[in-house]
């Protein structure tokens, strides 16, 4: 019998799962459907907090009904899993990029230590092969310092989810004070 290690499973049977249509249509953008298609915004919070909004607007105004985060139920935070799910129930991801890695969740699930929003990307486009609408910051654009990562995961790739979180918070913490 052969072990297989929580990386070498497939991304499906990691988060739970299963494969779906590559896109499902509603009257509004080709075919029937018996709801509104859903949209899932999909990015850090606290510094795209506006883009996000803006995004929900959009969506709305087209035909779309908007899923991201602060949809979820107030007090307590998702687990992975619960994003997972709201990503799987969605016609199509939309992603906004800017200078923050975000959340990475820690636990087997996630053995390359990435961030929700990768997890979410990936689980779109390469498990239930859904199209991934992505927005990047232009580079040229004067983003806001304060807003910016310091983008050790990359420096410092090599350290646990866990450790790479506790520096990350420490140097939230301090930036605050």
């Amino acid at each position: 019998m052969q072990l297989r290690t929580a990386a070498a499973r497939p991304l499906a049977a990691r988060l739970g799962v299963a494969p779906g249509p590559r896109f499902a249509f509603s009257a509004r953008i080709g075919a029937a459907m018996a709801h509104d298609p859903v949209v899932f915004i999909s990015s850090t919070s606290d510094d795209l907090k506006e883009h996000r909004e803006q995004s929900a607007k959009a969506a709305s105004a087209s035909g779309f009904s908007p899923h991201m985060m602060e949809y979820f139920p107030a007090g307590h935070k998702p687990t992975l899993a619960a994003c997972m799910e709201k990503v799987a129930e969605a016609e199509v991801v939309m992603v906004l990029v800017a200078h923050r890695y975000g959340w990475v969740p820690d636990g087997p699930e996630n053995p390359d230590a990435k961030s929700v929003t990768w997890l979410e990307c990936e689980l779109s486009w390469q498990v239930t092969t859904k199209e991934v609408l992505a927005f990047l910051v232009d580079p040229k654009y004067d983003w806001p310092l304060e807003l910016h990562e310091d983008y050790r995961l990359i420096k410092d790739k090599n350290l646990p989810a866990r450790k790479y979180n506790q520096i990350r918070n420490e140097e939230t913490a301090m930036k605050r004070s």
